[in-house]
């Protein structure tokens, strides 16, 4: 597994899924408190309450920069990478909604994606299949995803 700190440390891939854990911070249920998606460019697609309360894009280096510890989860097939890449850019612009990854339905009423529910419907989608996670460390309970990445705090 590699360490990085900075960007230019590591390859990202379209379709890495990023597990993040602000540890000064963090009042959320389980050890992981956020999650996103590489898409390719230098671009995470995230859900952000602030500042926009949106899905929206973030600078891979930002990303970095703002989270102390990040876990980068890569799937063994580059095909089903790229396919949830691709997914996740269309959740972009949705609105945030803090429990939509548990309230499916209300997802299709267009109440809005928190950052679960981002990453569980570009992986659904890509794997034709809900994985059915509804907090970040469920993530890991996956198969199909190896940790190659990581990044340590440094409190």
């Amino acid at each position: 597994m590699k360490r990085f700190t900075t960007v230019d440390e590591f390859d990202f891939q379209p379709g890495d899924t990023l597990l993040t854990r602000n540890e000064k911070d963090n009042s959320t249920p389980g050890y992981w408190n956020h999650c996103a998606i590489y898409v390719g460019d230098e671009r995470v697609v995230e859900a952000q309450v602030e500042p926009y309360n949106r899905v929206m894009y973030s600078h891979i280096g930002e990303f970095i920069e703002r989270y102390p510890v990040i876990r980068v989860l890569r799937h063994s097939s580059t095909n089903m990478a790229v396919a949830v890449a691709t997914n996740a850019i269309l959740s972009v612009d949705k609105s945030y909604w803090g429990i939509a990854s548990i309230f499916r339905r209300l997802r299709a009423l267009k109440r809005g994606e928190n950052c679960v529910s981002v990453v569980r419907r570009a992986w659904s989608l890509a794997l034709n299949n809900d994985p059915r996670w509804h907090r970040p460390d469920h993530l890991l309970e996956f198969k199909g995803f190896e940790i190659v990445a990581e990044k340590e705090a440094n409190y």
